[in-house]
């Protein structure tokens, strides 16, 4: 699962959609990165959530100890239909450290992951009973369309140029953000 294969884009569609900003009373997106610090991330999260449904924080947030928000993040969620996306998680340490903030059973809510590596999202969908969405890059077509879209104003590229923009092409191995810069 390389980077630049189109995973928050593709999720960042789904969670931007209309029929889910209808269906879900709270909606969250968090994102993880490689310099994951839990409590930054606990406290932020808990500043979205309440936000997204127009309440404060709660009092004392910068006192709260990481269970004590893992606790407010899941009695937050309990009753709600929500969903929550953890965008660009790196590790698995980082998944372990937050997974039992959220419900585990009898809610009507999604935690969407984005990662680079197949075993962190195996890991959390297995245990979750979840669905493993494994990326692939775009069709030779696909990638040459995207390509001469972004390279060249009217989508077809000039004779003179066809034999570099194969050599774009190839390099680029159907990742749609490097075939987009």
């Amino acid at each position: 699962w390389l980077g630049g294969m189109g995973k928050t884009t593709l999720v960042r569609k789904v969670y931007d959609d209309a029929a889910v900003r209808l269906r879900f009373s709270t909606r969250v997106w968090m994102t993880v990165s490689n310099s994951f610090k839990l409590y930054e991330l606990l406290r932020t999260m808990i500043r979205r959530l309440t936000a997204d449904v127009n309440k404060q924080p709660p009092q004392g947030l910068e006192a709260m100890d990481a269970d004590e928000m893992k606790e407010f993040v899941h009695k937050f969620l309990q009753n709600s239909t929500y969903i929550v996306v953890l965008d660009d998680i790196w590790n698995l340490t980082a998944w372990e450290a937050i997974r039992y903030a959220f419900p585990r059973s009898g809610t009507s809510g999604f935690i969407i992951i984005t990662t680079r590596f197949q075993s962190i999202g195996c890991a959390a969908s297995t245990e979750s009973n979840g669905y493993l969405y494994n990326m692939q890059p775009l069709p030779q077509e696909e990638s040459k369309t995207l390509f001469y879209r972004k390279a060249f104003l009217g989508g077809s590229c000039p004779s003179y140029l066809e034999q570099i923009a194969n050599i774009v092409l190839k390099r680029c191995e159907g990742l749609p953000l490097a075939l987009k810069v």
